[in-house]
C-alpha cells in the first residue's frame, strides 16, 4: 500500500467513526432542556430573532436621519469641447467652439429638524477652470455658505416619524418576546405528543402482555368447558387487536419523536429520551392585574397605538399635499474668484439669496377634499377596528386567567382518576383469573384505565400551554412578579 493509499484509508477510518460517533449521540431531555434548544437553535426561534434585527436596523435608519450628515461630492476632471452660442450687443448670435475642463470638489453638512421639517445646510467648495483655447485658468472657492429651506403649509413626514417609528421600534420588542413564548408552546406541544405516544405504547404493550396472558388462560378454560366460545373469540380478538395498537401507536411514536427533532435542531439519527414533567407552579392571578400587565406588555396593545396614529397621519398628509403649499429658501455664504487658488480664497464676496414660493390649487373638482374626506374616513374604520381588536383583546385574557386558575383543579382530578382506574383495572384482572367477572367487565375497566393515562397526560400538557398561554398573552413572569421583556437578553 503506497503512501497515498494509507492516508486515504486513514481517512475514510476517520470519516466513519465520525459518523458512527454522531449516530449515537444520545439526548435525554427535560422539558426545560427541550425550551432551551428550541430557544437556540429551532427555525422559529431564528426567524423571530432575523425578524427583530430587521426592525433593530430599521430603527436605527430612522435615528440616522435626525443626525448631521456629512457627504463630500467630487468631479475630478470633466472635459467638454463643443460649439456654443455667444450672443453679441446687437442681439445677434454667433456659434464659437468651446474647450474646456472643470474640476469641482464639494462638502457639505445637512442637518434636518424633525420639528419643522426644514433643513439646515453647510457647505463649502472649489471649483477649477481650465480654457484650452485661451490657454487661462482661473478657480471659483466658495469658503462658506449657510442654507435653510423650511416648507410651509405642508405635511412633515419626519413629525410623524418621529411619532410613529419608536412605536415601530417598541413593537418589534415586545412581538420578539410573544414569538419566544411561541416557540415554548410548540416545543410543549411536540414534546407532549412524544409523551402522549409513548405512554400509548407503553399502555398497548401491557395490554398486549395481559391479552397473551388471558387468551392463554380462555384456552384452557374453554377446553374444559369453563366458558362458551363466543368469550374465547372475544379474548381471540383483544389479542390481535392489542398486537395491531403496539404497532400503530409505535409509528406515531416515530413520527412525534421525528418532528421534535426536526424543531429542535437534532439530527435523525440522535436518540432522543425525554423525561416526564411535574405540573408547573400554579398561583391565583387576579383577572385585573393580568389585564393591566397585559395592556402594558402585550404587543398588540402597541400595535393599536400605531394603527391609530397611522391613521391620524394619513388625514394630515392628506390634508398638507392637497391644499395651500409654500417653501422658504434663505442663503448667505461668501465666494471668491482668481487665477489661483490661495487667491480665490483672498477678500472673498459675500452672496445671499432669499426666496419664497407658494402652491394654490384653484380647480381640481373636488380631487383634493375627496383625498382628506377619504382619508378621514379610513381614519374612522380603523378607530372602529381598533376598538373592538381592544374588547376582543380583553375578553381573551380574561379567559386565559379564568382558565390558569382552574388548571391546577383540573391536575388534580386527572391525577386521581387516573390512580383509580389503574387500581380498578388491577383488581378487575384479579376477579377475571378467579372467574368472578365476565370479559366485558375486564374490558371495560381496561378501557376506562387507557382514558384516564390518556386524560392525565391531556391534562398534563393543557396545565403547561395554559401557563404558556397566559405567560405570551400577558408577557409577565406571574411567580417572579416581572415583565418577560426584561429577563431577555442576547438579542435587545
Amino acid at each position: 500500500m503506497n503512501k497515498n493509499s494509507r492516508l486515504l484509508y486513514w481517512l475514510f477510518c476517520f470519516l466513519l467513526l465520525a459518523n458512527v460517533s454522531k449516530a449515537q449521540q444520545v439526548y435525554t431531555l427535560s422539558m426545560d432542556d427541550a425550551i432551551a434548544l428550541a430557544e437556540k437553535q429551532s427555525p422559529d426561534a431564528l426567524l423571530a430573532k432575523t425578524k427583530y434585527r430587521q426592525s433593530y436596523w430599521r430603527y436605527r435608519y430612522y435615528q440616522a436621519a435626525y443626525l448631521p450628515a456629512l457627504s463630500l461630492a467630487a468631479n475630478p476632471f470633466n472635459i467638454t469641447r463643443s460649439y456654443t452660442q455667444v450672443p453679441l450687443y446687437d442681439g445677434s448670435i454667433v456659434y464659437a467652439q468651446q474647450s474646456l475642463a472643470t474640476s469641482t470638489v464639494n462638502l457639505s453638512l445637512t442637518q434636518q429638524l424633525g420639528l419643522t421639517g426644514g433643513a439646515f445646510s453647510l457647505n463649502s467648495g472649489l471649483q477649477r477652470i481650465d480654457l484650452f483655447n485661451m490657454s487661462s485658468t482661473s478657480y471659483l472657492s466658495t469658503p462658506i455658505n449657510i442654507a435653510y429651506s423650511q416648507p410651509v403649509l405642508t405635511y412633515n413626514d419626519l413629525k410623524w416619524q418621529k411619532r410613529i417609528e419608536p412605536l415601530y421600534f417598541q413593537e418589534a420588542r415586545k412581538q420578539y418576546v410573544s414569538d419566544m413564548e411561541d416557540v415554548h408552546i410548540k416545543t410543549i406541544t411536540l414534546f407532549f405528543d412524544i409523551l402522549a405516544a409513548q405512554s400509548s405504547i407503553e399502555e398497548a404493550k401491557l395490554n398486549k402482555a395481559n391479552s397473551d396472558t388471558l387468551y392463554k388462560l380462555g384456552q384452557g378454560r374453554y377446553n374444559l368447558g369453563r366458558i362458551a366460545e363466543n368469550e374465547l373469540l372475544q379474548l381471540e380478538l383483544d389479542n390481535l387487536n392489542s398486537g395491531l395498537q403496539v404497532q400503530q401507536f409505535s409509528i406515531a411514536y416515530s413520527g412525534a419523536i421525528g418532528k421534535l427533532k426536526s424543531f429542535l435542531g437534532l439530527d435523525a439519527n440522535d436518540s432522543l429520551h425525554l423525561k416526564l414533567p411535574i405540573a408547573p407552579d400554579t398561583l391565583q392571578v387576579s383577572i385585573s392585574i393580568a389585564a393591566i400587565q397585559a395592556n402594558s406588555n402585550n404587543p398588540l396593545s402597541v400595535s393599536l397605538q400605531r394603527q391609530g396614529m397611522e391613521a391620524s397621519r394619513d388625514v394630515a398628509k392628506a390634508i398638507g399635499t392637497n391644499g395651500v403649499q409654500g417653501n422658504v429658501f434663505a442663503l448667505y455664504g461668501l465666494n471668491g474668484n482668481a487665477p489661483t487658488v490661495s487667491q480665490s480664497y483672498t477678500n472673498p464676496q459675500d452672496q445671499e439669496q432669499l426666496q419664497f414660493g407658494i402652491s394654490i390649487p384653484l380647480l381640481d373638482w373636488g380631487k383634493a377634499h375627496g383625498a382628506i374626506e377619504m382619508a378621514k374616513a379610513q381614519e374612522q374604520l380603523a378607530l372602529t377596528n381598533i376598538k373592538k381588536s381592544k374588547t376582543d383583546f380583553d375578553q381573551e385574557v380574561t379567559l386565559d386567567a379564568a382558565e390558569y386558575n382552574l388548571q391546577n383543579q383540573q391536575l388534580v382530578i386527572a391525577t386521581k382518576a387516573n390512580t383509580v382506574s389503574q387500581r380498578r383495572y388491577f383488581i378487575a384482572k384479579e376477579r377475571y383469573l378467579l372467574g368472578k367477572i365476565g370479559i366485558t367487565e375486564l374490558n371495560i375497566a381496561q378501557t376506562d384505565r387507557d382514558a384516564a393515562q390518556k386524560s392525565y397526560i391531556d391534562v398534563l400538557r393543557n396545565s403547561w400551554i395554559t401557563f404558556y398561554n397566559l405567560r405570551k398573552i400577558t408577557l409577565y413572569d406571574f411567580n417572579k412578579q416581572i415583565p418577560l421583556e426584561k429577563q431577555v437578553t442576547g438579542v435587545f
